[in-house]
This record gives structure tokens, C-alpha cells and sequence, in this order.
């Protein structure tokens, strides 16, 4: 397969998101954010200034790392519950869905990930402000790079900050090959020096000391589910406010930082996890910086979910990041 034909095509590899979970109610009494938002077409140019969804149909990362497969839905699960939510504001414009990449039109794990980093940068680049739903955590690492690869062209002396949670360190290495445990170990091994990076919500049972090691090393911050449930999450949040509210935010959450019982539509979860509320708070701090560029949404498995909650946490995840872009950075009627 020819690799350079793979990046240089890959906007074209997008698949458009079915029409069919643009909810509506027809009413203008009654407007759902499935009427603020709308398909992207390929032959257009990528949007700018915008707020963009984008989603990820592949588990082939976590059948690499043993787990239990469909997160490949998880997009569609997620917008067609994010989607009927109610919209308490007029728009003047509506936003952009740009569609999905699946899994069947993608070549090697590797070469999506070096095509996908390059798309991801070049959006941040346009100043849009997104939103991806895996898909595995695998996915993590296009995003992440290609945020922060874009962050550094514009603005070299301040270091992007990366969030991720997360029951587990997902710094796997990939001498064996790129699985939902990895993206970390290659953002880090690239980019340690140049960026601040916290794990909030690590289970230790989860993590191997090595893995701990080698976070620490890269001067990575890990604040446990223990840490957590000594202080509060809201807390550690503060916290890394107070020191890093100027900098330009990734967030990466992995589903199962979430308990289990709250959430148990994702391939691996515990019952001492987070709580949705919680989350839902620590969102609303992460809301008081000043450019949240970007929030991943991952491992949400549609199959293995009980009566939809996982899919409606995650759908409220995006809302809570939904309100942080409407309040601001953009203009609303």
C-alpha cells in the first residue's frame, strides 16, 4: 500500500455522518442541538473558527490490547443521544460535523495515525475548536500530536497542557505494535520537554510500576483515584487551574476513568472509578481556561452499555464543552 498516497488523501477518506442522527423537532419552540449542526462535505474546504465533531469507528487498538471490541460505535452512540439534547440559546450559525473515519477505509494503525495527526493539526491550525469521539485511546495520539504540534508553530515558549483521564496510564510501549495502551508513550517520548501533562484518576491496580516510572521521568503528574478520594477531584482541578490556566488545553478522556456502574458500556471499568457529577464539575473549572482547544472522548462501546448511560455521560461531556466554545468564543443571538 502506498503510504504517501494514503496522507496525502486522507480528507477524503472521511465517511459523512448519517443524516439520520441530526435530531429534530421540528419546532422552533423547542430547537436540539441536532439543529445547530451540520454535515460536512469533503469536496468542501475544512472549516475555520469553528466548533467541530469528528469521530472515530475503529477498535482495531483495543482488539490489539486485548479488549472487548465495540467502541467502533461509539460515535454514533454518542451523537444520536448528543444530538437530541436541547438547545436553550439562539445561533446565528450552525456548527460542523465532519464526519467519521472508519475503520474500513483506513489502511495500517500506524499510517492512520500519521495521516490523522496531520488533518488534526492542520484544523487546529484553522483556530476550530473540536471534539473527536473514539474509538480506542489509540486515537488519543493523533489528536494530542497533532494539537500540539500546532500549538508550538504558533507559540514556541508556551507549553501546551494535556489532561488525560484516565484509569490507566496508556504508556504502553509500541516495539509490539500501536494498541489503546500506547498514545502517551509516544506523545511523551516526542514531546515531554515541551509540554505539561497530568494523569488524573489512575487506578493503581490498573498500572504496572514501570509504567508509573516511566511518567514520572517524563515529567508527567499522576494524581490517583485515591488522591481523589482523600481530597476531590474539583480540588486537584483548582489546582491546575490556578497554575496552568493560561495554557492551551487537551483533554483526553478515556470512558473508564468512570465507575462502573455508572458507566459500564467501555471494554475495561472498576467500581471505585469517577462519578458523572463529579466529572461534569471538573468540567465546568476546566471551562474557566482561557483556550480549551480540544476534548477526545474515547473507549465509549455501545454494546456492552446498560441502558445507554455511558453513552449519555459521554453525550453530556460534550455538552458541557458545547457550552465552555458557545460562552467563550463564538457570539450567540
Amino acid at each position: 500500500m502506498n503510504s504517501g498516497k494514503n496522507l496525502a488523501n486522507f480528507k477524503e477518506k472521511i465517511q459523512p455522518t448519517s443524516t439520520d442522527l441530526f435530531f429534530s423537532k421540528k419546532d422552533p419552540l423547542d430547537p436540539r442541538l441536532g439543529d445547530l449542526f451540520k454535515p460536512f462535505i469533503v469536496s468542501d474546504n475544512y472549516p475555520n473558527h469553528s466548533l467541530v465533531v469528528l469521530g472515530y469507528q475503529d477498535d482495531r487498538g483495543i482488539k490489539n490490547n486485548g479488549g472487548r471490541a465495540g467502541a467502533h460505535l461509539g460515535p454514533s452512540g454518542i451523537r444520536n443521544l448528543f444530538y437530541r439534547l436541547t438547545s436553550n440559546s439562539c445561533e446565528k450559525n450552525v456548527f460542523i460535523d465532519l464526519g467519521n473515519w472508519e475503520t474500513s477505509f483506513l489502511p495500517s494503525l500506524e499510517e492512520t495515525q500519521n495521516g490523522l495527526k496531520k488533518e488534526i493539526e492542520h484544523l487546529h491550525d484553522q483556530k476550530n475548536f473540536i471534539i473527536s469521539l473514539g474509538g480506542g485511546h489509540d486515537y488519543g495520539y493523533p489528536d494530542a500530536h497533532g494539537f500540539i504540534s500546532s500549538c508550538l508553530k504558533k507559540n514556541p515558549s508556551v507549553k501546551p497542557l494535556i489532561l488525560n483521564f484516565d484509569a490507566h496510564l496508556d504508556v504502553r510501549s509500541d516495539n509490539s505494535g500501536i494498541n489503546s495502551g500506547t498514545p502517551f508513550y509516544k506523545i511523551l517520548k516526542e514531546f515531554s520537554q515541551k509540554i505539561d501533562f497530568y494523569e488524573v484518576g489512575i487506578q493503581e491496580h490498573c498500572n504496572s510500576s514501570y509504567h508509573a516510572h516511566f511518567v514520572k521521568n517524563h515529567l508527567g503528574k499522576v494524581i490517583s483515584i485515591e488522591d481523589i478520594h482523600t481530597h476531590s477531584l474539583s480540588y486537584f482541578l483548582n489546582l491546575i487551574f490556578k497554575s496552568h490556566g493560561d495554557q492551551p488545553l487537551f483533554v483526553s478522556l478515556d470512558i473508564d476513568v468512570l465507575s462502573s456502574q455508572e458507566a459500564p458500556g467501555c471494554s475495561q471499568s472498576w467500581p471505585i472509578g469517577l462519578q458523572v457529577r463529579d466529572l461534569l464539575s471538573g468540567l465546568s473549572i476546566l471551562s474557566h481556561f482561557k483556550n480549551w482547544q480540544h476534548l477526545g472522548i474515547y473507549e465509549v462501546s455501545p454494546p456492552l452499555d446498560l441502558n445507554s448511560n455511558t453513552q449519555r455521560a459521554a453525550a453530556l461531556f460534550m455538552n458541557q464543552y458545547f457550552k465552555y466554545f458557545k460562552e467563550n468564543h463564538y457570539e450567540s443571538c
